[in-house]
C-alpha cells in the first residue's frame, strides 16, 4: 500500500475517535448501515446504495500530503455547528467520502460529514451527493489499522480507478470505534 494512503487511514481513524471522545457520544449506532442483502459479485460482495446527500467539510485532497487529510479531519473535528445539529436520539455514523479522482489516483476531492437525514435542522456547511450504485462492500470489526490497510489494499487490487470509496466508522458508547465499513464504487 502506499504511504500516503497508510498515512492518511491512520489520521482518518485518530480524527474520527477524537471527534467522538470530544463530543462525548454515549448511544448504540443505528446510522451505521445495516447490510441485509449481500449479492456476491465477480469482484466480491457487493451492496446497493441509494444517492444521499452528506453534510460536511470538503476539500480536495493529494494523497501524498498527508497534512491536506490531517487539516480536512482538523476542520471536521472543529465544526461545532455540524456536530450540534445532529440527531443525538442515535449516534450518528462519520462518514469520509472520496470521489472525483483524477486519471492517476493521485487526487479526489475528500467530503467528511454526516448524512443530511441525521440533522434536525439546516446547517451553512456543503452538501455533496453520494453517488447510487453496486459498492464493494468489507466490513471490519475493530479499529485495527492493520485491517484498514489491508482492506484498502483488496479496494485497489479490485479497483485499480474507483469511481468514489465510502468510508463509515460506528463507534460504541464510549465513542471508541467499533466497526468501519469501506465500500468502493468502480
Amino acid at each position: 500500500m502506499p504511504r500516503w494512503l497508510t498515512n492518511s487511514l491512520l489520521i482518518a481513524a485518530s480524527f474520527a475517535t477524537a471527534l467522538y471522545l470530544h463530543l462525548g457520544f454515549r448511544d448504540s449506532n443505528p446510522d451505521l448501515t445495516q447490510v441485509e442483502s449481500i449479492e456476491q459479485t465477480a469482484l466480491g460482495p457487493s451492496v446497493q446504495i441509494e444517492a444521499f446527500q452528506l453534510v460536511g467539510i470538503q476539500s480536495r485532497v493529494t494523497f501524498d500530503d498527508s497534512a491536506q487529510i490531517e487539516a480536512l479531519w482538523q476542520r471536521f473535528n472543529d465544526a461545532t455547528a455540524l456536530h450540534a445539529s445532529l440527531d443525538w436520539s442515535g449516534l450518528p455514523t462519520a462518514i469520509a467520502y472520496y470521489d472525483q479522482f483524477d486519471g492517476n489516483g493521485n487526487s479526489a476531492t475528500l467530503m467528511i460529514g454526516y448524512p443530511e437525514s441525521s440533522l434536525t435542522r439546516p446547517v451553512d456547511y456543503p452538501r455533496h451527493q453520494v453517488e447510487s450504485g453496486a459498492y464493494l462492500h468489507w466490513d471490519l470489526e475493530g479499529n485495527s489499522m492493520e485491517m484498514v490497510t489491508q482492506t484498502w489494499n483488496e479496494v485497489l487490487a479490485q479497483i485499480q480507478a474507483p469511481r468514489a470509496v465510502l468510508e463509515r466508522y460506528g463507534m460504541d458508547a464510549w465513542g471508541q470505534t467499533t466497526h468501519i465499513q469501506i465500500q468502493a464504487l468502480q
